[in-house]
């Protein structure tokens, strides 16, 4: 979400031994308002969603990110199609 300017940062702190937290920096526009409008989970555990590297959604004709788990990492739809590959699409943000 960093790379693709939805965020405008992430931090991973470690509060225990056994316990982290993720605190995350929001972008605004000008006017206030957020530039996450909506987050939506496709792939869940009980129904997993997989795309082929030809099937990968374009979300709001790229104004929106779909986001994959693939064999190269977690990535960007945008990056999956540039490496050629598919995988489970675990959301889309826009």
């Amino acid at each position: 979400l960093k790379e693709e300017g939805f965020i405008l940062f992430y931090e991973i702190e470690n509060t225990d031994l056994n316990k982290k937290v993720i605190k995350v920096g929001l972008k605004y526009s000008s006017t206030g308002k957020s530039i996450i409008q909506k987050i939506i989970r496709k792939s869940k555990p009980s129904k997993r969603v997989y795309v082929q590297k030809s099937e990968i959604p374009k979300v709001r004709n790229g104004f929106g990110i779909c986001i994959l788990s693939t064999s190269s990492g977690i990535l960007s739809g945008r990056a999956a199609r540039l490496k050629n590959v598919g995988g489970e699409l675990l959301g889309l943000v826009y």
